[in-house]
């Protein structure tokens, strides 16, 4: 939670002063210089929270400050440069606090390439666990109630999820089994019953075509498929008269049909 301290200042009263960090009087602690706050760049369209502190210091301009963690400056890199120094209102009126003032002249310092800025290096853990622990809670109720509603709440809506979700695999797993099995007679009567299969069911005799009546093919199915060794026989002798070649033995040609 380190910071740098900026390379601006103001002067007041002759004294110079950087504003990176102030700290207020804190009336209710043993330590009375333990509210620590940090410069911020504010948005002046937006309104100022009610924990932030606003400096207003005339000419030098108004300036933002939030809650921050204490810290011990003797520790930081710019102790040697800056110091705790407590500053009254020119007004009179509020309390007084307590700003970073310069050791010496602010252009030699910050013209120095050797200054170091490091500040907040090292926090005031005690003094800042006594802050956090004080601090009023937010006015939302009682948050270990909140907390036991939440969990009915959500309790109560997923409630029905897992019962739905177990139905529906058990359905799904019945519906696969049924199909693997295929279907099943209900009754055992009806599968001991000497009602023969369909390939051997009896027909009346009115059904029964006698061999001789049976229906051929088609003539045409005829012509292409059965040829008597007779026609067999002119077809190849034709054909031998009209080309001159005999066919090779046992080829035979099946007759083309002719467009009248």
């Amino acid at each position: 939670m380190s910071f740098h301290v900026s390379m601006d200042f103001v002067e007041i009263d002759q004294n110079f002063y950087n504003l990176s960090f102030i700290i207020l009087k804190n009336s209710s602690s043993s330590n009375v210089w333990s509210h620590f706050f940090h410069r911020i760049h504010w948005n002046n369209d937006v309104q100022v929270p009610k924990n932030f502190y606003t400096l207003d210091l005339g000419l030098n301009g108004r300036h933002f400050f939030h809650p921050c963690a204490p810290f011990h400056l003797s520790e930081d890199d710019c102790s040697s440069w800056l110091t705790w120094s407590t500053v009254r209102p020119n007004n009179g009126e509020g309390d007084e606090i307590k700003m970073l003032q310069f050791r010496g002249d602010p252009e030699e310092i910050l013209g120095n390439p050797e200054t170091k800025t490091g500040i907040s290096t090292h926090l005031q853990h005690s003094i800042w666990a006594d802050q956090l622990s004080s601090t009023q809670q937010p006015a939302l109720g009682n948050l270990s109630r909140m907390e036991n509603l939440v969990r009915q709440t959500i309790n109560a809506q997923l409630r029905n999820i897992p019962n739905t979700v177990a139905n529906k695999v058990r359905y799904e797993l019945r519906e696969h089994g049924r199909e693997h099995r295929g279907p099943r007679s209900r009754s055992p009567e009806r599968r001991s019953s000497n009602t023969p299969p369909a390939s051997q069911t009896i027909l009346p005799q009115q059904y029964f075509i006698p061999q001789q009546q049976q229906i051929l093919p088609s003539t045409q199915a005829l012509t292409q498929q059965q040829i008597l060794p007779q026609q067999q026989i002119q077809w190849n002798s034709a054909v031998a008269t009209a080309t001159g070649n005999n066919p090779q033995p046992g080829l035979l040609y099946a007759p083309q049909r002719m467009n009248p």
